[in-house]
């Protein structure tokens, strides 16, 4: 009998302790998605520099068109090119974000973006935020994009095959040309 209640308030234990867990992490969730939220908001219109850098912690490293730039490389790229260059009409949208912890202290958020503003029907950008915990705030402190293109179509591999078969073909059919009326000179029949 003692063994019985003693596995009873284990197992209350354990599920209240599952139960916070949970809750913790949907707040965490929460609060990550809401970063990610005020990350794309701030590239929308006229953007504005300090609203941005307050975002990021100061170990950033931004990839952007494919090199790495520091928290003060990154500063310098937003006023001397980005900021210029920047239209008040984007709208970007955050599509399908996924949080991923790594620990308690670090988390990604990936997700793609979508400019409502733009004629473009594939869309923008994948993005994935690599964030860590100072203190009691998240800052993000790793920033990686990509390009999303579009899918290929249903039949891709039948496509590739028989353009593939058709330049084996082609590229059969011209060494052939030429190396037939060699064999020709060349054989004694």
């Amino acid at each position: 009998m003692k063994l019985l209640s003693l596995t009873c308030v284990f197992a209350i234990s354990c599920y209240s302790l599952n139960v916070s867990a949970q809750n913790v992490v949907s707040a965490s969730d929460a609060e990550l998605l809401q970063l990610a939220k005020e990350w794309t908001s701030a590239w929308n219109g006229k953007i504005d520099k300090d609203r941005m850098m307050r975002l990021y912690d100061e170990d950033l490293l931004y990839y952007w068109r494919g090199r790495p730039d520091t928290y003060e490389e990154f500063e310098k790229v937003l006023e001397d090119f980005i900021i210029p260059a920047s239209d008040i009409n984007t709208n970007l949208e955050m599509i399908n974000p996924t949080v991923i912890y790594q620990n308690e202290g670090s988390a990604i958020v990936s997700f793609n973006l979508r400019d409502k503003g733009s004629d473009d029907p594939i869309g923008g950008a994948a993005f994935s935020l690599g964030l860590k915990k100072s203190s009691d705030s998240w800052k993000i402190v790793h920033v990686h994009e990509s390009e999303v293109r579009p899918l290929p179509p249903d039949d891709f591999e039948a496509q590739f095959n028989r353009i593939s078969q058709k330049y084996q073909d082609d590229y059969m059919n011209a060494r052939c040309d030429k190396i037939i009326p060699l064999l020709d000179q060349s054989l004694v029949v």
